[in-house]
């Protein structure tokens, strides 16, 4: 704190805006820390309180969002932000309600790090890295296939499949898809698959496979053999194909899940033809024709 005092000093209030537009200004930085918030706010009272990223939501939007109710008013009343408060109380609460009739929707992050165009079907990733999860599952016993098509290649993709026990999370998460045992992912940046969760269980296994921008992937679960799929532009063969078998014995089901803190994508669960073909030899069901998961 002494350290941020002294920038203050040095540089002004400027200092504690940098990144606003992106929500990663100093306050949005502090997010967890009570007392760094409260200095914060002190120091840069109502403007910063009040500065909004790339999808208009302040910090107030980002606690109420993630249920630290009590911080966002403590902070309100400090800053003489009450009306700041009250407007973002609304449209947290709206964004909750429109969220229930999509496709996709945020699944761990704050919905003001992403654009998500429902009508296109894009996502566009502009702050921290955030999960987009389906509302669809797979159920055990069947086959489930979705695309998404790279319109700007993100540094670090993690495109994949989620169980129920990749849980949500309202709020910051470094934890991605196929970061924990319940999810599974391809990236076609680092070159790399990702499953696991700690330093004895997590894998992350190089993979040779790279991506650009136009490039569709295809992902594929089968959850009656217990393996996951990816292709190319539509080919499956190595080093795509099959990049993970599970045991369908300990899983409920599985969701479509991409992460990702930049870049951005068009999603295809089904809502248009698909560009390419689901693995041959057996029958597999549009995401978006599943029914809901819990």
């Amino acid at each position: 704190m002494d350290v941020l005092q002294w920038l203050y000093e040095a540089c002004g209030r400027d200092v504690l805006m940098l990144g606003a537009d992106r929500g990663k200004h100093a306050l949005c930085g502090a997010f967890g820390n009570k007392d760094m918030c409260m200095l914060l706010v002190q120091l840069g009272g109502l403007e910063l309180v009040s500065a909004k990223d790339a999808a208009g939501w302040t910090f107030l939007h980002r606690l109420l969002y993630g249920g630290d109710d009590a911080l966002a008013c403590e902070i309100a009343s400090v800053s003489q932000g009450e009306a700041l408060l009250d407007m973002a109380r609304r449209e947290v609460a709206e964004y909750d309600a429109a969220k229930q009739g999509g496709s996709v929707g945020v699944h761990r992050g704050f919905p003001s790090d992403l654009k998500m165009d429902h009508a296109d079907r894009a996502i566009d990733f502009v702050g921290d890295f955030t999960t987009v999860r389906s509302q669809s599952m797979c159920p055990v016993g069947s086959r489930g296939y979705f695309e998404l098509e790279i319109i700007s290649m993100s540094k670090y993709p993690q495109f994949g499949f989620a169980g129920a026990g990749f849980s949500a999370i309202r709020g910051k998460s470094n934890d991605g898809v196929g970061d924990n045992s319940s999810s599974w992912s391809v990236d076609g940046a680092r070159k790399l698959k990702w499953h696991g969760e700690d330093e004895e269980e997590w894998q992350c296994l190089e993979w040779d496979c790279g991506w650009r921008d136009g490039d569709v992937i295809g992902l594929a679960c089968d959850l009656v053999e217990g393996k996951l799929h990816v292709s190319l532009n539509g080919d499956f063969s190595a080093p795509n194909g099959c990049v993970f078998e599970i045991d369908v014995e300990e899983c409920s089901g599985l969701f479509a899940a991409l992460s990702a803190g930049d870049g951005k994508v068009r999603y295809n669960l089904g809502e248009a033809a698909f560009k390419h073909d689901a693995p041959a030899g057996c029958d597999y069901t549009a995401f978006r024709d599943f029914p809901p998961g819990p």
